[in-house]
């Protein structure tokens, strides 16, 4: 009883962190890019990629959270 309880929560936690490190990361990014854009450092070529590189990964964690979550 208790080591399924602890498992459970250890799962959960696991999951909650690898959330919050991937959305960190994905806001690095986005914030890269946006410096990046305005400031025009970047390549064009380097640009269309990071853009739809971010474009994709947006796309895809909608889709999870309309499949899998019932959040939208």
């Amino acid at each position: 009883m208790v080591s399924e309880r602890l498992n459970r929560l250890c799962i959960s936690l696991l999951v909650i962190v690898s959330f919050l490190a991937g959305f960190s990361v994905y806001c690095a990014v986005l914030i890269h890019w946006v410096g990046a854009v305005s400031n025009s450092t970047s390549k064009p070529t380097q640009a269309i990629g990071e853009t739809a590189i971010l474009l994709l990964y947006t796309w895809l964690g909608i889709r999870f959270c309309h499949r899998k979550i019932n959040f939208f």
